[in-house]
């Protein structure tokens, strides 16, 4: 609230939302082509599955006793 308050008096434009908002929104959601994305997430999904190949899940037994 002060941020927004200090700018007007300085001359400046405030935020239409919150500070903490202002910013979080940025930084979760970008303005970018939908191919970007689309490699972005088939990359991630390629290394999700070289690591299940690398690093194999061993089943794992449980002893009752």
């Amino acid at each position: 609230m002060w941020e927004q308050d200090l700018r007007r008096l300085a001359g400046q434009g405030g935020y239409r939302e919150g500070f903490i908002e202002h910013w979080l929104s940025r930084l979760l959601y970008w303005d970018l082509p939908w191919w970007v994305f689309v490699a972005a997430y088939t990359a991630f999904a390629a290394l999700v599955a070289g690591a299940w190949w690398w690093v194999r899940p061993v089943a794992r037994t449980v002893h009752r006793g």
